[in-house]
């Protein structure tokens, strides 16, 4: 099985810590195999900081209430997920830690915030005026940082219409 993203082909794919992971020439692509606890961990994802040694992520959400592509700068998390809950503290890491700074952002970028729903609510017709959607970002972020890792956050509208993921 092979696949396109954003314009690169590849077919190898493998399973590790609960993850299919793609691997081409320029990049590691990671996919989480369930939106869970079991998938979306502490100790799943610096099990793959370690093993990719992952310094810098750039995550990719889908997005709805803007019709361009935008840089992700901060978010609300309305999804009712947190996937830091009864898994903190880890290591030495904090029980409560701060998550107020979890994506890097440029001068350049204009400010994004957005309202993360979560996968059950996304495919609902949204209208609130003036807010952006998104997926997924809020909880998986989090964990992201929390073991470490910088998080550069893309939204991407009318994924629909894009050959973003494409599976053979």
């Amino acid at each position: 099985m092979g696949f396109t993203l954003f314009g690169v082909n590849n077919n190898k794919k493998e399973t590790k810590h609960d993850h299919f992971i793609y691997e081409t020439k320029l990049a590691v692509l990671f996919c989480p195999k369930n939106f869970t606890e079991n998938s979306i961990n502490p100790d799943v994802f610096y099990r793959l900081k370690k093993l990719y040694n992952i310094k810098t992520i750039n995550m990719f959400d889908r997005i709805k209430g803007v019709n361009k592509d935008i840089i992700i700068t901060d978010h609300i998390n309305r999804s009712g997920l947190s996937f830091l809950v009864g898994k903190t503290p880890y290591k030495s890491k904090p029980m409560f830690p701060d998550i107020s700074k979890i994506y890097i952002k440029e001068k350049k970028d204009l400010k994004n915030v957005v309202h993360t729903i979560g996968p059950q609510n996304y495919q609902k017709p949204l209208t609130e005026k003036g807010v952006i959607f998104s997926e997924s970002i809020a909880p998986v972020s989090t964990v992201w940082h929390y073991v470490g890792v910088r998080v550069r956050a893309h939204g991407i509208s009318n994924v629909e219409n894009k050959t973003v993921l494409k599976f053979i």
